[in-house]
């Protein structure tokens, strides 16, 4: 064995031979990014010296551990394994939903979704997916629940022997949670820039979800509750009158209830540009009455779940902070009194029995509101 130079690269490299099963055999060259000779960063004969030894019992480590691994895997594919156990461990849908949109919009950005498992998980593989949560933003909450899955996701290739001990120790302790304020966040469930905001998401869906794009606007600018929205059916709708009539909820069982409680229905107005698009969606599905404005294929309404997902996924596309569909609701009462709409007529749109409930609730701290405020104070005097 021996330390040599790479003049061409400007590298040290650690070589050696080993033998083969039947009997030859070959050199192996063991080489590292940061063992140059030359340049900042540089690296001394004695300091390879030092190294060789316990360089070259690593690279025997490793091949040990690979024989024992079998056939190496794909990225996906262990994702996709690990996904597996999580739903054979009875861990709720929604987990490892977002687990997967994790792997999707960050884990296969700094590493290849179809790299071999053995080439994954560096350092500089994890800082690069540290970093992408970084661009993003986000709440220490967050990134730790991205560092989290990515933890998990090592621990469990170790487990089945599809990543290196060694590999997932280093990754595992460059992946230790952020510190999180002791206070937790009041969380803001309602778009901030309510204009703008809105634009950004319906700007994500293609002409081929047209249909999610009408659904999602109705559901802004009418303010349904979610089980509300998913229970309109075409003869609730006034083309002429630009409003439809609240009569039923659909509940998480996808059942239609009527209104309890001795509750009229409800006029909810909508503006005319978007009864143009509704009607039109209408005509297009041939709809009649008995069916539902929107649904799946079977004719059944849109379930909360599959409406929850789309509407996860397009607010991941717009890079918007995460808000329920409940915050859509919120977002419009928001946008009609930063209107000037009278408050009691925000409270007949949205059925609340009090107007109290509609100011506690509907009033927020929007953007345009905070600029209205500090307008007339002009630019920092400090």
């Amino acid at each position: 064995m021996a330390v040599c130079k790479d003049k061409s690269r400007g590298k040290w490299y650690i070589t050696f031979k080993v033998s083969n099963p039947d009997g030859t055999r070959r050199t192996v060259n063991i080489k590292k990014s940061e063992w140059s000779f030359k340049g900042e960063g540089k690296v001394s004969l004695a300091y390879m010296k030092s190294i060789e030894g316990q360089e070259i019992d690593a690279w025997y480590k490793k091949q040990r551990f690979a024989s024992r691994r079998g056939e190496d895997i794909a990225l996906g594919e262990l994702c996709e394994s690990y996904f597996k156990s999580l739903e054979v461990a009875k861990r709720a849908k929604a987990t490892i939903y977002m687990q997967r949109l994790i792997a999707k919009n960050y884990l296969y950005k700094a590493m290849k979704e179809d790299a071999p498992v053995s080439k994954c998980f560096a350092p500089e593989q994890i800082e690069a997916y540290k970093a992408g949560i970084a661009e993003k933003g986000i709440s220490p909450s967050s990134t730790n629940q991205k560092y989290i899955f990515l933890r998990s996701l090592i621990e469990y290739g170790r487990r089945i022997k599809k990543v290196d001990p060694d590999v997932a120790m280093d990754a595992v302790d460059l992946l230790q949670n952020v510190p999180e304020n002791n206070v937790r966040e009041e969380r803001k469930n309602y778009f901030y820039d309510p204009a703008n905001d809105a634009k950004a998401f319906f700007a994500t869906f293609a002409e081929k979800d047209r249909e999610w794009l009408i659904a999602f606007q109705c559901m802004l600018y009418g303010g349904f509750r979610i089980s509300e929205f998913l229970a309109l059916k075409y003869e609730s709708f006034d083309f002429d009158g630009c409003s439809v009539l609240v009569r039923a909820q659909i509940d998480h069982s996808g059942k239609e209830i009527p209104m309890t409680k001795g509750k009229a229905a409800r006029k909810v107005v909508l503006p005319p540009w978007l009864i143009e698009k509704l009607k039109s969606h209408a005509e297009s599905q041939s709809l009649s009455n008995g069916d539902y404005m929107f649904q799946g294929k079977s004719g059944n309404p849109i379930s909360h779940t599959n409406f929850r997902r789309v509407m996860n996924i397009h607010l991941e596309m717009a890079k918007l902070p995460h808000i329920t569909s409940h915050g859509l609701r919120h977002t419009c009462a928001s946008m009609l009194i930063e209107a000037g709409v009278p408050v009691v007529a925000v409270q007949k749109q949205l059925g609340h029995s009090s107007m109290q409930t509609t100011m506690q609730y509907y009033v927020h701290d929007t953007k345009a509101e905070a600029e209205a405020m500090f307008a007339k104070i002009g630019s920092p005097i400090f």
